[in-house]
């Protein structure tokens, strides 16, 4: 028969097994959620931040136009405005073709922005040359108004689908959290049932021993 001692370290040895393994599952569920919450944010905040950088460009830019369209307006300061909007938007352009894109609708409504702003781009440089027919420029300037319009609307839709996308993620980490926090309250009952069923054997076994 075991002693005393023995069944002490077996008993104790036990309980130490279970509070590391409540322990242990803690941790990697919190390093789980935590990691999971820091790829969404990071992910979705830089497809709202495009999508935002777009529309501001583009604002930009339709700025320039409208503002060349007046007569009071200097060549030299709308082409710089009009430059510096350009050169943001296609940087931005740049950046997200780099990023690899894993939802169907983004990808779409990527393309859809790069197929309207190869048109836009001409156009506005067309609607700025002054060398350029007075009707050749209203018409470029109404292929700006379109394809602004396609360019927009997609920007919108990437913005939305980012949303929607932390909202959904966070659900998931939220059913996550939920389901490791169930399962340590189970372990820790466990081990709470072990340690009690533990302990009266034990004071059973080591209890004084009536005579024969």
């Amino acid at each position: 028969m075991l002693g005393t001692r023995r069944k002490l370290r077996l008993g104790f040895g036990g309980l130490l097994i279970i509070l590391l393994a409540v322990g242990g599952v803690s941790v990697g569920v919190l390093e789980r959620c935590s990691s999971a919450m820091r790829a969404v944010v990071g992910e979705n905040y830089r497809g709202i931040e495009y999508g935002h950088a777009l529309k501001d460009a583009l604002a930009r830019l339709g700025d320039a136009a409208d503002q060349w369209a007046e007569p009071s307006a200097e060549l030299a300061t709308v082409r710089e405005s009009a430059g510096r909007a350009r050169a943001d938007l296609e940087r931005h352009l740049t950046l997200r073709r780099s990023h690899v894109t894993v939802d169907p609708h983004e990808a779409t409504a990527i393309a859809e922005i790069d197929d309207a702003w190869s048109k836009y781009a001409v156009a506005h440089a067309d609607a700025l040359d002054e060398y350029k027919p007075l009707a050749e420029r209203r018409a470029a300037l109404g292929v700006v108004g379109a394809e602004s319009g396609r360019i927009r609307r997609a920007a919108g839709e990437i913005i939305s689908l980012n949303v929607r996308n932390m909202v959904e993620q966070e659900r998931r980490v939220h059913r996550v959290a939920v389901t490791a926090r169930t399962a340590v309250y189970i372990l820790v009952a466990i081990g709470g049932v072990l340690a009690t069923a533990f302990v009266i054997a034990l004071g059973r076994r080591s209890g004084p021993r009536g005579r024969p």
